[in-house]
């Protein structure tokens, strides 16, 4: 007797080239993902990161300063069209006077790209009163970073993550 083959019939070999083919495709799939990852990011959050370690005791007892002189720093922001930023920050010392003459600056930083990182100097308003403009690269998720310094020496920072949509 021989042996007929059916045209269309679906046999052992064509179930094992499926599955080495689907399985296949996802190993190519993961291997080309985890290549981009790791050709894109390097891991690392500081090109310097012994250096800012030692800084560390700085940044501590600036907050202690910070703590002590008890600023209150009312950051206001609103998205103004697609691409930038209006800053409005009202400042008063422990007592609630306003506070005058200071280098008021706003770093607006994005968590996952430094290149679109921008920085502002705001202009006094008013009494104790600070605006300006950034410009927005990108909407999306950044680090909104307030500095104030007076004659020169930073008084006051405060990081605040926001979201634009």
């Amino acid at each position: 007797m021989e042996k007929t083959k059916e045209k269309g019939k679906f046999t052992g070999k064509h179930m094992l080239i499926s599955i080495l083919s689907f399985f296949g495709v996802i190993f190519a799939m993961n291997f080309t993902m985890a290549y981009i990852a790791f050709d894109t990011f390097s891991g690392l959050e500081s090109n310097n990161a012994y250096h800012e370690g030692r800084l560390f005791n700085r940044e501590l007892a600036a907050a202690d300063r910070q703590t002590q002189d008890n600023w209150q720093m009312n950051l206001q922001y609103k998205l103004s069209g697609n691409d930038k930023i209006l800053v409005h920050v009202e400042s008063r010392d422990k007592t609630g006077a306003p506070l005058t003459g200071l280098d008021v600056r706003i770093r607006l930083r994005r968590p996952t790209q430094a290149h679109m990182d921008q920085k502002v100097v705001l202009k006094s308003t008013g009494v104790g009163i600070y605006q300006g403009v950034v410009p927005l690269p990108q909407k999306g998720q950044w680090d909104l970073i307030l500095l104030a310094y007076k004659q020169k020496k930073e008084r006051y920072k405060s990081v605040k993550r926001i979201v634009l949509k």
